[in-house]
């Protein structure tokens, strides 16, 4: 549970604070102070966000309504203020409101709408590991399926006719298949690639991009790695998604938490110290 909370601490942290806010605000202009005091905003945070995780443990697959409800019942709470109504027609609204989003941001023609928008995003951290170790285990193509850090690299193929290009597959027993083709524009072993991909689902749906990767060395046999990515062709739901995922950071922690059980080692404990080396 602890690591799906670290992971997603983005919208646990949204869902808490909005809801926590929304019944601070009701409360205080329609009741009768319970929630409406720094002391009461701090509790319902709390409470909001063990619900948040509780939801998220529960039910992985639909930990978006979150963000969805959140954004309906700010809404709803500033309108319910505004009109001057009784917080349950705030609430009638707000449910009402969530429906409505969950299913706009699902519907085909707002996809079709939307297609082309696009996503950048970055994630740092160190790596208690070489730079060979993390270049096998990161860049897909560069060792066997199975050292391939989160395990969900099923196979890759060559081009006949570029050897810089890769058709990927990813996917798990508990997961739809993704496949993937790569094209490599620069490549540094064990320092830095870049490289385009375009995914392509099993659903249909489509996006491409390109990936940074670069892995600088450090002390204490350690390295701290840096991924960008910047993906088109996207529709609302999924950049909501993935930026409440926080998806590279996840992936750089398994990444790391991977490599140092590997070699025995204890990449929190590697991490609290580099904390207190920079400190």
């Amino acid at each position: 549970m602890f690591k799906v909370a670290v992971d997603q601490k983005r919208r646990i942290l949204y869902f808490a604070l909005s809801l926590a806010f929304c019944t601070f605000l009701l409360d205080l202009v329609f009741g009768a102070g319970a929630f409406g005091t720094i002391l009461g905003l701090l509790c319902a945070t709390l409470f909001f966000a063990a619900i948040g995780l509780a939801w998220i443990v529960a039910f992985p697959k639909y930990r978006g309504f979150l963000e969805l409800i959140a954004i309906s019942c700010c809404a709803g709470s500033f309108i319910g203020t505004l009109v001057g109504q009784i917080p349950q027609s705030g609430i009638m609204f707000s449910a009402g409101l969530s429906a409505v989003a969950i299913a706009l941001f699902n519907s085909p023609l707002i996809l079709k709408l939307s297609r082309g928008a696009r996503l950048e995003t970055r994630a740092k951290r160190y790596v208690l590991a070489t730079k060979s170790q993390i270049w096998a285990a990161l860049i897909p193509g560069e060792s066997h399926p199975d050292d391939y850090f989160n395990g969900n690299l099923r196979d890759f193929k060559r081009s006949d006719e570029d050897r810089d290009a890769l058709f990927v597959t990813y996917g798990t027993d508990k997961t739809s298949t993704k496949e993937q083709a790569l094209n490599f524009i620069v490549k540094s072993p064990a320092k830095y690639c870049r490289y385009y991909f375009e995914d392509d689902y099993v659903s249909g749906h489509f996006s491409d991009g390109v990936r940074d990767i670069k892995i600088t060395e450090m002390e204490n046999n350690a390295c701290f790695v840096t991924i960008t990515e910047v993906r088109d062709g996207l529709d609302p739901s999924t950049i909501l998604r993935r930026w409440f995922d926080n998806y590279l950071a996840r992936d750089l922690r398994r990444l790391a938490h991977k490599l140092a059980e590997q070699h025995g080692e204890n990449d929190d404990q590697f991490l609290k110290d580099v904390v207190a080396d920079i400190t």
